[in-house]
């Protein structure tokens, strides 16, 4: 079971990043102009970059609403 959800969480990692970044090129951003725009500490953005953690539901809200997306589109539960 743990390796089931250790090899989820690093699928989520995964899609999330994979997406992140295509929305953040969409909109030729990089990670200070994304920290400006949406008030998310740049370390915070950078620490996602690095796969350290996941967005916490409050900051994948506030990419949602930014990037125009849903939060389960940028989880890769929908496409």
């Amino acid at each position: 079971m743990c390796q089931y959800i250790f090899m989820r969480e690093q699928t989520v990692y995964g899609i999330f990043m994979e997406r992140f970044l295509d929305l953040m090129k969409d909109k030729n951003l990089n990670m200070k102009q994304l920290a400006e725009e949406t008030n998310i500490p740049r370390s915070t953005i950078n620490s996602w970059n690095l796969k350290k953690r996941l967005p916490s539901a409050v900051y994948l809200s506030i990419l949602a609403q930014y990037f125009k997306v849903s939060t389960d589109y940028l989880l890769g539960l929908e496409n």
